[in-house]
């Protein structure tokens, strides 16, 4: 029986089992998905937005240029009266970085309206005067044949450009549709030739004094007309040319705006636009303006900025999907799975409102409409209120709640508004303020709420603007009557006091107490003190978006990721990204590697500086690199080949040569194979 033993054993097939697709991993990828289509339409509109504003910002300075160009076009001159240049120096300001995309929209302007043949040289353009005048007079044909035009470098001379000008405008019949059909150029008969050079200050003295000389040598042939771009002022062209080369300048100048000016309109009309469902937060919203107008003053900056913000808050929070434009919510938020709508009530701000969550899911949206759409219409109401406010205490003493509006609204994200110390100022303000400066100011108040028409109703201002519409109607009364009272004391004679019997100091100082006293308090006082009271109930009301429930869902205030991307700390930033590269990279194969472990499939040079790092002050190249083979070569590995052993060295001495770079290591001439290490302890 013993060999029988097994006989019961058998052998099963298992099969394995269907799979199915989770239906929350596609319920995720369906709200990805959507998250990142609304991410794309709202960047989209804002960035088309901040690029209008800066359009509009610059538009006065641009038209003035585009009109010195028509009409001082040497073309309308005779060659003989040809004397001067005509040049316009464009002052863009010395904190003005985005010189680039200004002189783009200027030359989009002259071509569209002036002339085809446009020139733009940047300061990498100018190394020698051949160069400059390469690109110069490639650039002229280029932009004005419609044909690919590809010149040699030995023809491009103002010879050569007097000779093309000739015959493209000479030769060209009269008709547009006419010539483009038969010469393929789209020069006009009169047309000036614009050269346009940025940057002014960084272009070398000897290239811009020749290249000035030959401008002018040639101005009775050309039509040529120079726009400068100067940061600082008009002196720059006569300090950086001698005389006989500026006299041959006719320079007219022109400012545009300041930079620090249409980034504030940037901050106000389009960040707090109440159609972009997308808000900042007081800590964002604080670093932005800091490195902004504080730093470097680049929209270009700001635009990336604001696109990581927006980036982060639609990736990273799921209930961000919420987060569209409000006449979309309605579709939005049934559509919502069981998954996200958990999402949604699991935010603090949420769980704080209703701790205890009971209702069923069709209820739990209804209610999430509802709060969504609150937090549009507070963002809307408060927005006006703050404007009637700003409006109100605008240039007053001591600027109790700033000099600009964003300052105030700032104010408004952190705390509640009326528990500010500007605030309590204004209120002292109010109460010391005269008849006519307090109706100038009330009348200034006003002006926000006449642009928001059927809106005022449905935000609940009207109360407020009536308000200060009765308070205003009532100062005007008082002032009257003042007028009428001042005219009857003309005509009466004020009534003598009753001083009674005094026989002594004594009673006539008891009786001067008395008399201050008994002082009548006016009506206008009565009604200023009224006033300062109304504006504390007002804003008293007026709750900052952190105290309101799923303000998570509009508001993105992660100032701390934002200050590591932009506004990083070099040394530990550096450290972080060498000692752990997934903190940068993301890479599922460095993701389990800690800051003191070694593996193979680390960046090399993350490789090399952990090396360094357990080495002395002295660094023994030799040692080293066998340390990096030893990593590098994986368990069990043959013998490598002289290809692979070649392979590592090169990339041993590129890494090293690239913490050298950074200033980790530095040759030394104690011995000849060794480096010195550059940085102490763990860093």
């Amino acid at each position: 029986m013993e060999d029988f033993k097994s006989i019961s054993q058998a052998c099963f097939v298992s099969l394995p089992r269907t799979k199915k697709h989770n239906k929350s991993s596609r319920d995720t990828k369906r709200g990805i998905g959507e998250r990142y289509t609304i991410y794309q339409e709202t960047w989209t509109h804002l960035e088309a937005s901040i690029q209008k504003c800066q359009c509009d910002a610059h538009v006065d300075a641009l038209n003035s240029v585009v009109s010195f160009v028509r009409t001082h076009n040497p073309s309308l001159k005779q060659a003989r009266e040809r004397v001067e240049i005509p040049t316009a120096a464009l002052i863009m300001g010395v904190n003005m970085s985005d010189h680039a995309e200004v002189f783009k929209l200027l030359a989009c302007k002259l071509r569209a309206s002036v002339t085809h043949m446009i020139a733009t040289v940047q300061v990498k353009d100018c190394s020698s005067i051949s160069v400059l005048m390469q690109k110069v007079v490639s650039d002229i044909v280029q932009t004005a044949s419609s044909d690919d035009v590809v010149l040699k470098k030995s023809l491009c001379t103002m010879s050569m450009l007097t000779s093309w000008y000739k015959s493209a405008v000479e030769k060209a019949p009269c008709s547009p549709s006419k010539r483009q059909k038969k010469t393929g150029s789209s020069v006009r008969k009169g047309d000036p030739i614009v050269v346009i050079l940025e940057d002014l200050e960084g272009f070398k003295p000897t290239v811009l004094q020749d290249f000035i000389l030959i401008c002018s040598n040639y101005i009775d042939r050309l039509p040529l007309v120079l726009i400068l771009g100067v940061s600082t002022t008009v002196n720059t062209v006569h300090r950086l040319v001698p005389q006989r080369a500026s006299s041959c300048l006719a320079i007219e100048t022109f400012t545009s705006i300041p930079v620090t000016e249409y980034l504030s309109q940037v901050f106000e009309k389009v960040l707090l636009d109440p159609s972009v469902p997308f808000k900042l937060g007081p800590r964002a919203f604080q670093l932005i303006v800091d490195v902004v107008l504080f730093h470097d003053f680049s929209l270009t900056n700001l635009l990336q900025m604001l696109k990581m913000c927006i980036f982060e808050h639609y990736y990273s929070n799921s209930a961000s999907i919420l987060c569209c434009r409000q006449e979309e919510l309605r579709s939005v938020v049934p559509a919502l799975s069981r998954d996200e709508i958990q999402a949604v009530t699991t935010l603090p701000s949420y769980q704080r409102y209703l701790p205890e969550n009971k209702m069923s899911l069709e209820k739990t949206s209804k209610k999430i409409l509802s709060l969504v759409q609150d937090l549009h219409n507070h963002h809307r109401s408060s927005l006006v209120l703050l404007q009637a406010l700003g409006e109100f205490s605008k240039k007053l003493p001591g600027s109790p709640l700033g000099n600009h509006f964003r300052e105030l609204y700032i104010s408004y994200l952190e705390f509640p508004l009326s528990e500010t110390e500007g605030f309590a100022k204004l209120g002292k303000l109010i109460r010391v303020m005269s008849i006519d400066e307090l109706q100038k100011r009330l009348g200034s108040a006003l002006v926000p709420f006449e642009t928001q028409g059927k809106q005022l109703f449905e935000t609940g201002l009207q109360k407020f603007r009536d308000g200060l519409t009765s308070y205003k109607k009532r100062l005007d009364d008082i002032a009257g009557q003042k007028i009428e009272d001042a005219e009857m004391d003309e005509i009466h004679e004020a009534a003598p006091l009753d001083w009674g019997e005094l026989r002594s100091r004594s009673q006539f100082r008891e009786k001067l107490k008395d008399l201050t006293k008994t002082k009548k308090v006016s009506p206008f006082e009565l009604l200023r003190e009224e006033i300062a009271g109304y504006f504390r109930e007002v804003f008293s009301e007026l709750c900052p978006p952190s105290q309101l429930p799923l303000h998570e869902v509009l508001y993105y205030d992660d100032a701390p990721s934002l200050k590591q991307y932009f506004v990083p700390s070099p040394r530990s930033v550096l450290h972080s990204a060498l000692a752990k590269p997934y903190t940068y990279l993301k890479c599922e194969c460095c993701q389990s590697i800690g800051v003191a472990e070694m593996s193979p499939s680390l960046p090399d040079l993350s490789l090399s500086y952990k090396l360094h790092l357990e080495s002395g002050k002295l660094i023994n190249l030799y040692d080293m690199m066998q340390a990096f083979r030893g990593v590098k070569v994986t368990t069990g590995q043959k013998k490598l080949s002289a290809e692979e052993e070649k392979l590592i060295e090169a990339q041993f001495f590129r890494s090293v040569a690239e913490l050298q770079l950074l200033g980790l290591v530095k040759s030394t001439q104690r011995k000849t194979d060794h480096v010195a290490r550059m940085t102490w302890g763990c860093c």
